[in-house]
């Protein structure tokens, strides 16, 4: 099981969020129905204490009603101003916190909640806003690998560590070797168990053949947001990087032109 709970960068990332925003800033921000009252004071929580008072007494606050009810609204209205998108990244990383290594609050996948604080962070940059929290994401891909167990999870934040690092062409290079050996692993029907040599089902099998996209993405939504951040972002050099790009881009489109027409 996995526990994101003590990982600095997601940390940081939250203080950012809180500090960018005030509680004048949540009646705006939060569901208009009749739960209203109590979804601005459970947020006026998080400003105020941040991650140790959304953990207290064993995440009560965390997986609370009063916050759990705004986690998909966040997202979806994240476009409407800058304050909205850092009402988005501080619900990611509130998701983020909650996951357990298969989903996070409301069902969410920890792909999604990446996938939104980096079209977020970016999104915060080209509208000129100095405090966007993009040099804070490369340190998040890196230590959601190594605090994973969600083998699909690792490829997603390898992948977005591709977006979003100051890579040397040579760490490029590498990363881009070892997204290709995750997808590789993920397609293999069995795999030899270490414990016993003998030939097991592959736990990690991948829902469908498309590059990285059959084991990290199941919804239409975020596999359009994640192929506009590979196309924005991803690395054109060197040779590797192109042809992983393309390999991405591909296989994303032609899944979801596919998608379309059924």
């Amino acid at each position: 099981m996995d526990d994101f709970t003590k990982l600095a960068s997601l940390g940081a990332l939250l203080e950012r969020a809180r500090t960018c925003l005030s509680s004048e800033d949540l009646p705006q921000l939060v569901m208009s129905d009749p739960g209203h009252p109590g979804y601005v004071a459970a947020y006026e929580r998080v400003l105020a204490g941040g991650a140790p008072e959304l953990l207290r007494d064993g995440g009560l606050l965390l997986n609370s009603f009063e916050i759990t009810e705004n986690l998909l609204l966040s997202h979806s209205e994240a476009s409407t101003s800058p304050r909205h998108r850092w009402f988005s990244i501080l619900t990611a990383c509130i998701e983020l916190l909650s996951w357990n290594g298969w989903e996070a609050s409301r069902g969410t996948p920890a792909s999604q909640a990446l996938c939104n604080l980096t079209t977020d962070s970016f999104a915060l940059l080209d509208a000129g806003d100095a405090r966007a929290p993009l040099e804070l994401l490369p340190s998040t891909c890196r230590e959601l690998q190594q605090a994973s167990e969600n083998r699909h999870l690792r490829a997603t934040a390898l992948l977005c560590e591709l977006l979003v690092g100051d890579l040397t062409d040579a760490d490029i290079e590498t990363r881009c070797r070892e997204l290709n050996r995750h997808h590789d692993a993920f397609q293999a029907q069995c795999v030899e168990s270490e414990d016993t040599n003998e030939w097991i089902p592959n736990v990690w099998l991948a829902r469908r053949p498309e590059f990285i996209w059959g084991a990290a993405v199941s919804q239409r939504q975020e596999l359009r947001m994640w192929l506009e951040l590979v196309k924005a972002h991803f690395p054109w050099s060197p040779g590797l990087a192109l042809k992983t790009r393309e390999r991405l881009l591909e296989d994303g489109e032609a899944w979801e032109r596919s998608a379309r027409r059924r």
